[in-house]
């Protein structure tokens, strides 16, 4: 499914659902922290009620579903995968590092021989 398909599908509702599953997430780390006079497992209640209540408004909307479909594709994409074996992947490893100090040891060479040209040869201060 592509993206403009999506936009196009979603009511108001939804992505008012989406919005308020949002919000009352957000709004349970804040009443955690509000309500710092209470006793530890009142204000868990209230961060777990809040984290539920946006969890079943996140499932209902069509964007959250949208959402959960694609995180479950990618995890079956992950699992077809041919991962590289331990070696190979230390091996590749150590290749962008050797390449990453080099590239980063040329471009200190050319900075110091700019760096030169410039102070030394035109303007004559060091």
């Amino acid at each position: 499914m592509s993206n403009s398909n999506l936009e196009n599908s979603v009511g108001f509702t939804d992505k008012l659902k989406f919005f308020l599953s949002v919000l009352l997430f957000l709004s349970s780390f804040i009443s955690f922290n509000i309500l710092s006079d209470r006793s530890f497992y009142e204000r868990l209640l209230v961060f777990v009620f809040f984290i539920v209540l946006s969890g079943i408004l996140f499932v209902f909307s069509k964007l959250g579903r949208f959402l959960i479909s694609f995180v479950k594709d990618s995890f079956f994409e992950l699992k077809l995968m041919s991962w590289p074996q331990r070696k190979e992947a230390l091996r590749m490893t150590l290749v962008v590092f050797v390449f990453a100090f080099s590239v980063s040891l040329f471009i200190l060479i050319i900075d110091k021989c700019i760096e030169y040209l410039l102070y030394v040869v035109f303007l004559g201060w060091k």
